[in-house]
């Protein structure tokens, strides 16, 4: 956060020898105590120097020697914790008198006081809302512009590291940004229903039909069929979450990859999540359907340090934490996940 004596003598390090005056930054000495909101005349007054002689080092006409840059370092990291911890105490006090001024109510017996409902952070829950969605904009952008061009794409990501909420996402905000007519069904294949072929297949017809659907004998030639007559005037895709578990089922085999891949090439496209690659969660008879040649794949990995604050911040701030719980959400969170 602070520059260090390192920072303004590297060639010297702590050492109290006089720094070049190439070490120095002069630009970063008068950035630190502008920050720390000091005059140069409260600086020189505190390091006991003419205030003509610190002048001189934030123009950089000369340099202080290494003993003082440290004195120097001390002094505003000093100040600039100070005035950090006041910031603290005053979100702090705010969020007291918020919470005072909250009407009560009254209590019953075997009544929760507190409304849960509308909780701001939603753990195994459905994404509801788009904007409840954060990070990953260079997914979603991938994402949107493959299947914009009718490709498919393959979201691959370990367990609880959100490609359910990703796949989730895209179904709610495709029909507007990719424009024209959509049809954009989701079938979870970890469901009872989907552990046939004929089930899957009843699974993605009602996922795609605007309208009930009410024929039943139906089988994987039927389901080509209805959707290369749904592609006619608009664009069909059909996300497939927990896409593991088809492989691992009797009578997902060869010709049932094939038949989608066809599908993929000519009338739709296939946006799918699991915890490995295609090409490693099925049999080596599958694998030369080359079903998987036809998709894209995206790696999901924990949010970047921005795209966490981003959510702690945003999150916070409704919830109304301090600024020092926003900190710690965010390093207890770097320590989980060791980044």
């Amino acid at each position: 956060m602070l520059w260090l004596p390192l920072a303004l003598c590297s060639a010297y390090s702590n050492r109290y020898l006089r720094c070049p005056e190439e070490a120095i930054d002069p630009e970063q000495l008068q950035l630190e105590r502008l920050k720390i909101g000091w005059s140069q005349e409260r600086v020189a007054s505190e390091l006991g120097v003419d205030v003509k002689t610190y002048a001189r080092w934030e123009r950089g006409v000369q340099a202080p020697t290494a003993a003082t840059a440290w004195m120097l370092n001390q002094l505003f990291r000093k100040e600039s914790e100070e005035i950090e911890e006041r910031l603290f105490e005053e979100e702090e006090r705010l969020l007291r008198e918020r919470m005072l001024a909250l009407p009560s109510e009254p209590k019953e017996r075997g009544k929760l006081t507190r409304d849960f409902s509308g909780s701001l952070f939603r753990v195994n829950e459905q994404l509801l809302e788009p904007n409840e969605f954060y990070g990953r904009e260079q997914e979603r952008s991938e994402l949107l512009a493959a299947v914009a061009q009718e490709g498919s794409i393959s979201i691959v990501g370990p367990a609880n590291i959100g490609k359910t909420w990703l796949l989730t996402y895209f179904s709610l905000v495709a029909p507007a940004r990719l424009g024209g007519k959509v049809s954009v069904g989701y079938v979870d294949a970890a469901l009872p229903a989907n552990n046939t072929v004929r089930g899957f297949v009843k699974e993605a017809l009602k996922a795609l039909d605007e309208e009930p659907f009410t024929e039943w004998n139906v089988n994987l030639e039927f389901f080509g069929k209805y959707v290369h007559r749904l592609q006619e005037d608009r664009l069909v895709v059909l996300c497939i979450d927990n896409f593991d578990k088809l492989a691992q089922r009797e009578g997902f085999d060869r010709s049932f990859f094939e038949a989608l891949r066809a599908m993929g090439q000519r009338d739709m496209s296939f946006v799918t999540a699991s915890e490995k690659r295609l090409v490693d969660i099925v049999s080596t008879s599958t694998q030369s359907s080359h079903f998987f040649n036809i998709f894209k794949q995206i790696k999901l990995a924990p949010f970047t340090r921005a795209e966490a604050r981003e959510f702690v911040e945003d999150k916070g701030m409704r919830a109304g934490f301090s600024r020092k719980e926003q900190e710690y959400l965010l390093e207890y969170a770097q320590d989980r996940i060791g980044q």
